[in-house]
């Protein structure tokens, strides 16, 4: 689930579409999962400087911080927009990615490394994670105002073993098919699963925005890496399932009628949905080190900067006016702009 694969013009403008208020239910329910912590949390700053009142003063937490694009995300956010970040990964962030950071949750490892993590045991440690760090009492309360959710990675299908072959070589077969299956969604899906279910407890009234990773891969076929793409394709639907619970999407009337019933059915005091906008961003490949490595002959000018990503984020949590509707997938592309470098993102749905 560490964020590694895979905008914004660096300079100039490029077309784009078109204080928290906690209520008492969620700290009596923050206090009751303090009571019963079992995971790991690392806070960088005391919660005394938490500053709601302070202009502009923004949180967002980042799933899967410790990857190349989370650290790109994490640093942009902190460091030129004031945005207060939490990072949460099973891999602890550096001593230099620490001053970027107001808290820590540690992500849980699967006790097998061949194994795919637990989506109860990510989502747990999540959610108990945020209580412990998150001030919640009457006059420090603090939501997140955004959630970010970059965790990934890729593994190709394993080579299957031929028709013919022995018992224990299609049960071995069978094996790795299965696990690398489960791999990519326990990397891809589950920690944005996680995500969205603390949105539901942490997420603010006032125009929330939850972003997922997705890949305009998984828009079609994707033969030879079919649990990639299944995770992938997961994920937007993820997105574009959650956006239209929100009032912000883009749908029929049929289905705006369902999604207002449904915010009720979810709970009266939900008000999150109101408000929140969900967003997937589509690359193709993003130019990391790890990619580098693994593709040491490619063009890396034709793939996506991991800053550019951060800086549409960036803008979306500042501007909300400038986010696409709700339920949206966006694909992200490298644009050179007379080798000023930069991206051009295009609502694809």
């Amino acid at each position: 689930m560490v964020g590694l694969l895979f905008s914004s013009l660096s300079d100039g403008n490029n077309c784009h579409y078109g204080s928290p208020i906690k209520s008492s239910s969620r700290q009596r329910q923050r206090q009751r999962q303090r009571q019963h912590s079992f995971y790991s949390t690392r806070s960088y700053h005391d919660n005394d400087d938490y500053d709601d009142t302070a202009p502009y003063s923004k949180t967002a937490l980042v799933v899967g911080s410790s990857g190349s694009l989370g650290r790109t995300l994490t640093k942009y956010l902190s460091k030129d927009l004031q945005v207060k970040v939490i990072g949460a990964d099973v891999v602890a962030p550096s001593s230099n990615d620490e001053q970027y950071l107001e808290g820590f949750v540690t992500m849980p490892l699967p006790t097998d490394e061949s194994a795919p993590s637990s989506l109860p045991d990510l989502t747990m440690a999540l959610v108990d994670g945020l209580s412990q760090l998150l001030p919640d009492d009457e006059k420090n309360a603090t939501d997140l105002d955004a959630i970010i959710s970059v965790a990934g990675g890729w593994e190709g299908d394993p080579e299957l073993p031929p028709p013919n072959a022995d018992d224990l070589d299609r049960l071995e077969g069978a094996r790795q098919y299965g696990m690398t299956v489960e791999r990519m969604m326990s990397k891809n899906l589950y920690p944005l699963l996680a995500a969205g279910y603390a949105a539901h407890h942490f997420m603010t009234d006032h125009d929330g925005l939850l972003v997922a990773i997705g890949a305009t891969a998984a828009l079609g076929g994707t033969p030879g890496m079919m649990g990639y793409g299944l995770s992938k394709v997961a994920t937007h639907h993820f997105v574009q399932s959650l956006g239209e619970l929100t009032t912000k999407s883009v749908t029929t009337k049929t289905k705006r009628q369902l999604a207002r019933r449904l915010r009720k059915h979810v709970a009266d005091d939900a008000k999150y949905l109101n408000t929140m906008s969900v967003i997937g961003i589509l690359p193709t490949i993003i130019d990391t080190p790890m990619n580098r490595e693994a593709m040491p002959d490619a063009d890396f000018s034709q793939w996506t900067k991991s800053i550019d990503i951060a800086k549409e984020i960036g803008m979306w949590i500042e501007q909300p006016m400038l986010r696409p509707h709700s339920g949206s997938l966006v694909k992200v592309f490298p644009d050179n702009n007379n080798g000023k470098g930069g991206a051009t993102f295009k609502l694809v749905r």
